[in-house]
C-alpha cells in the first residue's frame, strides 16, 4: 500500500476559549479531548498580556534606570544630611568663636574700665576737678597712661565742659572733647558708661565713670565731674590678640554689611548712641568640621562607587544570564537557525531548559513548513498532472459519445485511450504519493512525452513541436518534471480557455540560457484583468520560481498567448 501522506495536524478547539482560536464542540456522548488542558496553556501563551506591549529588555532598562534614579536620590539625601550636619557643626564653632571674641573684648577693656572706676572714686581726683594742679596731673594721670595702656584721658565737669585732657605719647597735643557737650551730658546721666568711637588712626574704646568721694563706692552722691579714658584699637592691637583668638582679626566698617560666612565670627562694637561703630570680625579655620566634611565626602564617594558597582554588576549579570540568552533564543526562533543554541543547551538552569524547548519548537516548525511545502507541491502536481489528464480523458469520452453510432471502430479506439489514460492517472497518483515524479521514468524521450500531452480528439488543437531532443535529454530529472507539469498546465489552458487551433512547443538554447516556450493562436486575454481565484497562472509562476527561471506571459485580446521560461544557464 502507498505510504501515508504527511499533512499538518489541525487541532479542534472550542469556540470562545481564546481570541483567535476556535474549537469544535465535543461529540455527544464522548469525553472531552485529553489535550484540552495543553490547548488552554498554548492559548494563554498565544494571547499577550497588556504589559507585554513593552519588551522585557525595555522593562529591564526602565527598572535599571529607576534603581539608578533611586541611588542618585539617596545620595542627594545623604549629601543634604551631611551638609546639615556640617552647617550645625559650623554654627557651633561660630558661636564658640563669637563667645571667645566677647571674652577677649572684655579682657582687653578691663584695664581701661578699671582705671576709670578706680580713679573716679579717688579723693585726689575729686579735689583735682575743683583745683586742677599740674603736679597731680603729671604724677598721677600722665604716669598712668603707659601703665594702663591708655591713649587718651579726659576729665569733664557734669555740664560737659573740659577740665583736663592728655594724649599718649606724652608731649602730643592735648585732645579735644571726643563728643559734643550735649552728647556728653546725655552720657553723664549714668555713673559709668562705655562706647566705641571711630578715630583716624583706628577705633577708640572709651570708658567713663563719675568722680565721687572715696567712701561712696556705689556712686550715690552727685558727681563733681567725670573721668573718661580711651585706648585705641588698631592693626597692632589686633595682631597682639590674634594668636589668642586663633584666627585673623579685622575691624569691619559699619557701612559694609558682614556677609554670612560659616568661617567668620563677628560681634558689633556700639557707639555712644547705640549705633554700630564697627564690627570686630574673626576669620577662623574649621579644622574639626573640615575633617568631618572631608570624611563625609569620602563616604559619599565610596557610596557612589559601591552603588554604581552593584548596579553595573547586577545589570551585566542579568544581561548575560537572562536578556542575552532570551535575545539569542528569539533570533533562533525567528530565523530557524539552531546552531547558536549550542552553548545554552549545555546550561543546567532554566535558560538551558528554555533553549531545549526552543530547539524543539524550531524543529516542529521546520517539520510543519516541510509538511506545508509537500502539501503545496502535491496540490500543484494534482492540478497540473492528474486533473489535466482526467480533463483530457473527458474530452476523449465526449468525442466517443458523438461517434458511438457513426463510427464504432473509432469509438472503441477513443475508449481504449480513455482507459489507458485513467490507468496512467492512477499510476501517476501512486507515484506522486510515493514521492516519484510521473511520466519521466517511463523510458520515453522527453520530447515524445511533451508531444503526447493532448490527445488527438475531435476539436483538440494541433500541437506543433519544435523541441531540441538532445538538449531535452540532458535536462536533469527535476527540471524535466517541472517543465512537463508547466507544459501540461499551459496546454490545458490553451485548449479550455483560449479555443486555440494550433499550439507550438519550443525548447531551444538561448543567449541567456535555455528557453522553453508555449504559444497558441487563441482568443488571448488582458493579463491585467485576470479573474482572481484561478490557480493555473499562479502554479506556472511558482514552478518558474522553483526552477530559478524567469517567467514571462505575453497576451492580448485576439492575438493569442505566449508563456515562456528562461532558465539562467544550460544544465
Amino acid at each position: 500500500p502507498p505510504a501515508p501522506l504527511p499533512v499538518p495536524i489541525i487541532i479542534p478547539c472550542r469556540a470562545g476559549d481564546r481570541p483567535g482560536i476556535t474549537r469544535a464542540p465535543p461529540v455527544s456522548g464522548k469525553a472531552p479531548w485529553a489535550g484540552d488542558r495543553a490547548i488552554d496553556s498554548l492559548a494563554r501563551l498565544a494571547v499577550p498580556a497588556t504589559l507585554s506591549a513593552v519588551s522585557l529588555r525595555t522593562r529591564f532598562n526602565l527598572l535599571f534606570l529607576s534603581l539608578l534614579v533611586g541611588l542618585i536620590a539617596s545620595l542627594l539625601v545623604i549629601d543634604h544630611l551631611q551638609d546639615r550636619q556640617w552647617l550645625s557643626l559650623a554654627r557651633t564653632e561660630k558661636a564658640k568663636h563669637e563667645h571667645l571674641l566677647r571674652e577677649l573684648l572684655a579682657l582687653r577693656s578691663e584695664s581701661t574700665r578699671q582705671f576709670a572706676n578706680d580713679y573716679g572714686k579717688w579723693d585726689e581726683t575729686f579735689s583735682f576737678v575743683t583745683d586742677p594742679t599740674p603736679a597731680f596731673a603729671h604724677d598721677n594721670l600722665e604716669a598712668a597712661l603707659p601703665t594702663f595702656r591708655l591713649n587718651r584721658l579726659w576729665i569733664f565737669k557734669p555740664d560737659g565742659s573740659l577740665v583736663y585732657s592728655v594724649a599718649a605719647p606724652l608731649g602730643a597735643p592735648a585732645p579735644g572733647s571726643p563728643l559734643p557737650a550735649t552728647a556728653l551730658r546725655q552720657l553723664f546721666r549714668q555713673p559709668t558708661f562705655s562706647f566705641f568711637l571711630p578715630d583716624p588712626a583706628g577705633l577708640l574704646e572709651i570708658h567713663g565713670a563719675s568722680i565721687v568721694p572715696t567712701p561712696d563706692s556705689d556712686r550715690h552722691t552727685p558727681p563733681v565731674g567725670f573721668i573718661v579714658a580711651a585706648q585705641r584699637w588698631d592693626d597692632k592691637t589686633l595682631a597682639q590678640i590674634a594668636p589668642i583668638a586663633q584666627g585673623e582679626l579685622t575691624l569691619h566698617p559699619p557701612d559694609r554689611p558682614v556677609l554670612p560666612d560659616p568661617h567668620l565670627a563677628s560681634i558689633p562694637l556700639l557707639g555712644h548712641d547705640g549705633a554700630v561703630a564697627s564690627h570686630l570680625t574673626l576669620r577662623f579655620s574649621l579644622k574639626g568640621t573640615s575633617i568631618v566634611a572631608t570624611t563625609d565626602v569620602y563616604e559619599l564617594v565610596a557610596l557612589v562607587i559601591i552603588g554604581l558597582t552593584v548596579l553595573l554588576v547586577i545589570g551585566s549579570r542579568l544581561r548575560r544570564w537572562i536578556l542575552n540568552p532570551l535575545d539569542l533564543i528569539g533570533r533562533c526562533l525567528g530565523d530557524g537557525s539552531l546552531e547558536p543554541l549550542g552553548p545554552l543547551l549545555a546550561r543546567p538552569d532554566e535558560v538551558g531548559r528554555l533553549a531545549s524547548l526552543a530547539r524543539h519548537s524550531a524543529q516542529q516548525q521546520a517539520q510543519l513548513a516541510q509538511s506545508l511545502a509537500d502539501r503545496s507541491q502535491l496540490s500543484r502536481a494534482l492540478h497540473d498532472g492528474a486533473i489535466q489528464a482526467i480533463y483530457a480523458t473527458g474530452l476523449n469520452l465526449a468525442s466517443a459519445r458523438t461517434l458511438l453510432a457513426a463510427d464504432p471502430a473509432r469509438t472503441a479506439v477513443l475508449l481504449e485511450q480513455a482507459r489507458t489514460s485513467l490507468n496512467d492517472v492512477i499510476r501517476d497518483l501512486r507515484r506522486s504519493i510515493a514521492g516519484l515524479d510521473p511520466e519521466i521514468n517511463h523510458g520515453r524521450p522527453f520530447s515524445a512525452v511533451l508531444s503526447s500531452l493532448l490527445p488527438a480528439s475531435n476539436g483538440a488543437p494541433h500541437v506543433v513541436s519544435a523541441i531540441d531532443a538532445p538538449l531535452a535529454e540532458r535536462l536533469p530529472l527535476p527540471h524535466r518534471a517541472q517543465l512537463l507539469q508547466f507544459a501540461r498546465e499551459a496546454l490545458t489552458n490553451a485548449h479550455r480557455h483560449a479555443h486555440a487551433r494550433e499550439i507550438r512547443l519550443t525548447l531551444r538554447p538561448d543567449a541567456a540560457g535555455l528557453l522553453f516556450e508555449i504559444s497558441d493562436d487563441g482568443i488571448g486575454f488582458d493579463p491585467a484583468r485576470v479573474v482572481p481565484g484561478g490557480r493555473g497562472l499562479a502554479n506556472l509562476a511558482i514552478r518558474a520560481r522553483d526552477l530559478g527561471a524567469t517567467f514571462t506571459l505575453r497576451s492580448s485580446p485576439g492575438t493569442g498567448t505566449t508563456v515562456s521560461l528562461l532558465l539562467p544557464s544550460l544544465p
